[in-house]
C-alpha cells in the first residue's frame, strides 16, 4: 500500500465520519424532542389517512393481564385507540389526558384502548410505574400494521358503529382537548368535523 493511498483512505474515512457527525447533529434533536407534535394528518398524507370513513380493522390481542382485548367488544361505544411506545416522549405527554378521559368518560360510552408492539413485560412494568388504568394490548405489531401506523403516537377515533372517523399522528396542534371534544361529539352523533 502506498503512502498516498493510505492518506486518501484516511481522508475519505474522515470525510465520511464528518458527514455522519453532521447528520446526527441535525437528526438527533428531531428524534429526541419529547413533546414535538406532528402536523395534522391531512397535511402529511400518511397512509393511515385512508382509513377515515372505513370500518375499523379488527383488533384481537391480549391485555397486560392476559385477558382478551377486542375492538368488536367495544361496538356501540366511541373508541379512542392509541398506538404508542414506552420510549416515545410525545406518547408520555398524553398519558395523563388519556387516563383522565378513561376515568371520566368510560361510564358515558367512550373507551380508551392503547396498543404497543413492545413486550408484555416491558409495557406491564411501565403501566404500573405510570399508574395507567386504561386497557393496554401488548405485542400489537399486527394491529399497527392493519392501521398503517408509521409514527407514534397515532390516535384513531372510532365511532359507535365501528367506523374510523379521525386519525391524528402525534399530539394534535390544538392539544389533547381536541381529541376529547371530538370523542364527545362522536358519542352523540357518530359523525362530525375532522380533528385539526
Amino acid at each position: 500500500m502506498s503512502v498516498s493511498n493510505g492518506r486518501t483512505r484516511r481522508s475519505a474515512w474522515a470525510g465520511f465520519t464528518g458527514l455522519l457527525l453532521g447528520a446526527s447533529l441535525v437528526v438527533a434533536p428531531l428524534l429526541l424532542s419529547p413533546a414535538r407534535a406532528a402536523p395534522p394528518l391531512a397535511r402529511r398524507g400518511w397512509p393511515a389517512e385512508r382509513l377515515v370513513g372505513t370500518v375499523a380493522p379488527a383488533i384481537e390481542a391480549r391485555g397486560l393481564d392476559g385477558a382478551a382485548i377486542s375492538l368488536a367488544s367495544r361496538r356501540g361505544r366511541v373508541v379512542v385507540l392509541e398506538f404508542w411506545a414506552t420510549w416515545c416522549g410525545a406518547c408520555r405527554t398524553i398519558i395523563p389526558s388519556m387516563e383522565r378521559l378513561h376515568r371520566e368518560q368510560e361510564r358515558r360510552g367512550i373507551s380508551v384502548l392503547a396498543v404497543s408492539d413492545e413486550s408484555l413485560a416491558l409495557v406491564t412494568s411501565f403501566q404500573r410505574r405510570m399508574g395507567i388504568g386504561y386497557p393496554i394490548a401488548g405485542e400489537g405489531a399486527r394491529a399497527a400494521f392493519r392501521y398503517r401506523v408509521q409514527a407514534l403516537p397515532t390516535l384513531v377515533l372510532i365511532d359507535r358503529s365501528g367506523v374510523v372517523r379521525d386519525v391524528s399522528i402525534g399530539v394534535p396542534p390544538a392539544g389533547f382537548g381536541a381529541i376529547q371534544e371530538r370523542a364527545e361529539q362522536l358519542l352523540g352523533s357518530g359523525f362530525g368535523r375532522a380533528l385539526r
